[in-house]
């Protein structure tokens, strides 16, 4: 029953579409893409229709046919720039009319839905095919009085921002429902009509008062049901009989509140054990998929009592019970039940081989409890052959979990939907399995340094369809292999803490290296984080890091305590003004946002002169210890750009240009690869590359940056004016060399000659044109594995 080797795309995706002058709907789209897409990726993946390509009036069309065997969700985030813009009324009309075409041509299920979601009253001007469908409406509470945002207050820019989050989370919770209401009829159409009903678990000798609070919330504010034993059981019917049938065929989704005598109470106990039963449902060539109803955990001790966990609950999110915040438990309840549908339809789509039948397919994480229950002979209709491999959805656990199942369950080998190492080409696919075999054998990317060169051009993205976040998604699925093949990763630019709390505000300008961290910390295992673990198991050294070099004045901000937390897993590397040779900064740094405060004059040479010796030695290499180490010097083997701001910048030019011009002019001749499809700094570089001419773009020239046109001008001149007169000449000569290296890709040896990764003049054209992240990711590793894994 093994599926083909090929890497399965999500059968579900989402559409978020808004006006590009909305700044509302941006903000609410980022909560959107948080929301369900997670963290770890794992999500519905979600896609933007706001920026018009230049040249068009609209928008790009959605991805695929109506025919495709794939949900699309479309949620157009509606306010006045929508309402009075006719384009956008041609747009919406085009795909509201897909939608209810697919809505009767689609026996099977699959198709578009549009959830319109209303920011203000016009919303109701629009065409009747969108006006007629059922509005989430935003702003139904008291909305704060409208203010003027040069005089605003801080206690009203308080309020304003509580009654958004307060309106956006009432968002979340409408869509997920509607989305868990829809994926489970599209499923088990015979349920098409019946409304959710929500079990809720709790221990009466502790407080009833949260069990009752949510299922008020849910039966008044929700389209769900509630059974709670409390109302739900008649007087004289048997106790057990009636939780026996509701906490098994009745409610699709559980809620336990895990307060201080919970774990001791058998009935409780038994209603996880009853709820956990997984049900059989069919997939093609005659195989079955088991699925488990999820769980939601309200963590509620709050006493003095030492209590215990309840290993049933197994993989099971948790949400802290806080007053008030009803509706994100069960949001988040809600998002389980589509994730765990989600997860139905994706092994619907999948290719099973019947040579195994014994193999188990499931549609949520495996648990050490869950297999338990799976593998006993009555799970697979008495058999007792034990299943050689269970297929569970996503990309994959965690390293760590995955290690303690094998240990657990030595005989059974785990395989994940979406494995990342199905997408591999050959090679890279073979020296993974062979590290996986053996455990003494040293990965064979260990010591080499990818350098990943990046940051979020907004406007280019949104043209393409894209979030920032849809970039970031591309390097961690680019990164996460190379990583499982012991490569470190560098990235010049913000230490991990820094503006942290900006970032959570402002999602379009989060921490990269914060990504990049999580990401190693997610693919290593216990041996590569922990020195004692390893020696006694395994001869590896410590897993990758990430080497982070941060320009002054930011790594000010690191502390030795920093430092000493990140130690087994990020190096920061303090660049200094004494690294550009120049004298130290002795004044204190000026906040450039404080009103009526003028930059002090020489600190916009200070920095830029410093960054650009940081990126320096993003090329050159520097000297590094690192723990469990013998080198002490870190060097590039490779470079992978992607996107970059061309806009606003502190530099002497645009970061993505100047890091590449140390790449292609370092003695080292590192691999170079540019994802041009991406937009940004990057695609600027990768056109000229592309498109032969005689004289360069204007966004490769200076003066282009110095004119009033460009929005950094103000400050780029400013900049200029601090440099000593061998400094400018200096600056304006990167940007001649730039082009000049640029315009050595037209003659012999080509692109591939310039920027030598391995791949031929017909590869690097594709990536550095295609806007399809998969086809340019797969390029990259093609690349690095004719580099440095072929023998």
């Amino acid at each position: 029953m093994n599926p083909q080797k090929s890497t399965m795309s999500n059968p579900a995706r989402i559409y978020l579409l808004h006006h590009p002058d909305s700044k509302l709907a941006a903000r609410l789209a980022d909560r959107i893409y948080e929301w369900f897409r997670l963290p770890n990726l794992e999500g519905i993946p979600v896609y933007l229709r706001s920026r018009p390509v230049k040249g068009r009036k609209h928008p790009l069309p959605p991805d695929g046919k109506l025919a495709d065997k794939r949900v699309q969700y479309f949620i157009p985030l509606i306010d006045a720039h929508m309402v009075r813009d006719p384009a956008w009324h041609d747009y919406l009309m085009e795909i509201a009319t897909q939608c209810a075409a697919s809505a009767r041509r689609s026996p099977e299920g699959w198709g578009w839905r549009m959830f319109p979601v209303s920011l203000d009253s016009t919303a109701f001007n629009l065409p009747e095919a969108v006006s007629r469908l059922n509005f989430i409406r935003f702003g139904l509470k008291t909305s704060p009085k409208p203010v003027d945002p040069k005089n605003t207050t801080v206690e009203e820019n308080k309020a304003r921002k509580a009654w958004e989050e307060s309106e956006s989370e009432d968002v979340l919770k409408h869509l997920t429902e509607a989305f868990a209401r829809d994926l489970n009829g599209r499923l088990f159409p015979e349920q098409a009509q019946e409304r959710f009903q929500i079990f809720i678990s709790y221990a009466r000798a502790d407080s009833t008062e949260e069990a009752k609070a949510l299922r008020n919330y849910i039966q008044g504010q929700t389209q769900c049901l509630v059974f709670f034993d409390e109302n739900d059981i008649g007087f004289g019917q048997a106790f057990g009989e009636s939780l026996e049938h509701n906490a098994g065929e009745n409610s699709k989704a559980l809620i336990v509140i895990n307060s201080d005598h919970y774990a001791e109470r058998p009935w409780c106990r038994w209603e996880i054990d009853r709820f956990s039963e997984p049900r059989p449902v069919k997939l093609s060539g005659g195989s079955t998929i088991q699925v488990f109803h999820p769980m939601l955990v309200v963590e509620k001790m709050s006493g003095p009592k030492v209590s215990r966990v309840v290993p049933e609950l197994g993989l099971a999110p948790v949400v802290r019970w806080e007053p008030g915040r009803e509706a994100l438990i069960f949001s988040s309840l809600m998002r389980e039940v589509v994730m765990g549908l989600r997860d139905v339809l994706t092994a619907r789509l999948m290719k099973w081989n019947p040579q195994s039948k014994s193999d188990l397919v499931v549609n949520r994480l495996p648990s050490p409890v869950m297999l338990a229950k799976l593998l006993r002979p009555a799970a697979s209709g008495g058999k007792k052959t034990m299943p050689k491999v269970i297929h569970y959805p996503g990309h994959g656990l965690p390293y760590t979990e995955l290690q303690l199942l094998r240990k657990t369950f030595s005989s059974v080998r785990f395989h994940a939907f979406r494995d990342i190492t199905r997408a591999l080409n050959d090679t890279m696919r073979g020296a993974c399995e062979s590290l996986e075999r053996s455990h003494e054998e040293a990965p064979p990317l260990q010591g080499r340094v990818i350098v990943v060169s990046t940051a979020h051009h907004r406007e280019d993205l949104a043209e393409l369809g894209l979030l920032p976040q849809n970039q970031d998604e591309a390097l961690i699925h680019l990164l996460r292999p190379l990583i499982r093949l012991g490569a470190d990763l560098m990235y010049g630019g913000r230490p991990p803490k820094q503006n942290m709390e900006a970032a959570e505000e402002n999602l379009a300008e989060r921490n990269i290296t914060l990504t990049l961290m999580r990401l190693l910390n997610s693919e290593r295992s216990v041996e590569q984080s922990w020195p004692e673990v390893r020696s006694r198991v395994r001869r590896r050294p410590l897993g990758p890091v990430l080497f982070n070099p941060s320009s002054w004045p930011t790594c000010r901000s690191v502390t030795e305590v920093d430092e000493a937390a990140w130690i087994n897993v990020c190096r920061v590397k303090r660049v200094m003004p004494s690294d550009a040779k120049l004298p130290e900064w002795k004044l204190d740094v000026p906040d450039s946002k404080a009103k009526g405060r003028e930059i002090l004059h020489g600190f916009r040479r200070h920095q830029a002169l410093t960054m650009s010796a940081m990126r320096r030695m993003l090329a050159e290499g520097f000297p590094c210890e690192i723990p469990s180490r013998k080198q002490d010097r870190v060097q590039a083997a490779a470079f992978v750009f992607i996107g970059g701001a061309v806009d606003v910048f502190k530099g002497v030019m645009p970061g993505v240009f100047e890091e590449f011009l140390a790449a292609a002019t370092s003695s080292s001749r590192v691999p170079i690869y540019l994802l041009g499809g991406l937009g940004g700094a990057t695609r600027i570089i990768a056109d000229a590359m592309l498109n032969p001419r005689k004289t360069p773009s204007s966004a490769l020239t200076q003066s282009h940056y110095q004119s009033p046109k460009a929005i950094n001008s103000s400050e780029y001149n400013a900049l200029i004016a601090e440099l000593e007169p061998g400094e400018k000449t200096a600056v304006a000569d990167q940007f001649r060399e730039l082009w000049r290296i640029i315009q050595s890709a037209h003659g012999k040896p080509g692109i591939s000659g310039l920027l030598a990764n391995g791949l031929t003049e017909a590869e690097n054209r594709t990536l550095l044109a295609t806007p399809n992240t998969v086809e340019a990711v797969s390029l990259v590793w093609q690349g690095l594995s004719r580099k440095f894994l072929s023998k």
